[in-house]
C-alpha cells in the first residue's frame, strides 16, 4: 500500500504554497494519515475499510491579518490555488492584534514515523475482534 505522504512530495506542495503568494507570512501544515477501521453489531463483522487521507491547511498573514484555508490532499496546483485563497481572505480579514508572525526558518531534523507497511485485510480485523465476540457469545451476551 501506498503511503499517504512522502517527503519529495510534502516539500513539493510547499514550494508550491510559497510561490504562489507574495506575503508577509505563510505556513504550510500538512498531515497524512492511513487507518482502518472494522464495524461489528449482533456478533458479527458488518462494515469494514480502510481510509489514506492527507489534509493541507495553508494559513497567510498580510500585516495582522490572517486567514487560512484547508483543503483534503498535496497537489501542488490544488495547495497554490488554497495558498492564493487564503492570501484573498487575508485582506479582507479583520487585524488580529494577537496574531503572532512564524520565527522564520528553522533547520529541521529527521523524524521517525510511525509506520507499518504490513496489509492488514478485512480478515484481519475480524480477527482482532473475534476474541471479544466469542467471550460475549460464552455469556449468552450480544456483543454491539
Amino acid at each position: 500500500m501506498e503511503r499517504p505522504l512522502d517527503e519529495e512530495t510534502a516539500r513539493a506542495a510547499v514550494k508550491a504554497a510559497f510561490e504562489a503568494v507574495n506575503a508577509d507570512d505563510v505556513r504550510v501544515n500538512i498531515d497524512g494519515e492511513e487507518r482502518g477501521f472494522l464495524r461489528y453489531a449482533v456478533n458479527e463483522a458488518t462494515t469494514s475499510g480502510q481510509v489514506t487521507d492527507a489534509e493541507t491547511s495553508v494559513t497567510c498573514a498580510v500585516g495582522a491579518k490572517h486567514a487560512t484555508v484547508t483543503i483534503h490532499g498535496v497537489r501542488p496546483a490544488d495547495v497554490a490555488a488554497a495558498a492564493k485563497r487564503a492570501l484573498e481572505l487575508a485582506r479582507v480579514a479583520p487585524d488580529d492584534p494577537e496574531y503572532v508572525p512564524s520565527p522564520g526558518a528553522a533547520t529541521m531534523k529527521p523524524v521517525t514515523t510511525a509506520w507499518s507497511d504490513a496489509p492488514v485485510s478485512a480478515d484481519d480485523r475480524a480477527a482482532a475482534v473475534a476474541d471479544a465476540i466469542a467471550e460475549a457469545k460464552k455469556h449468552e451476551l450480544i456483543g454491539y
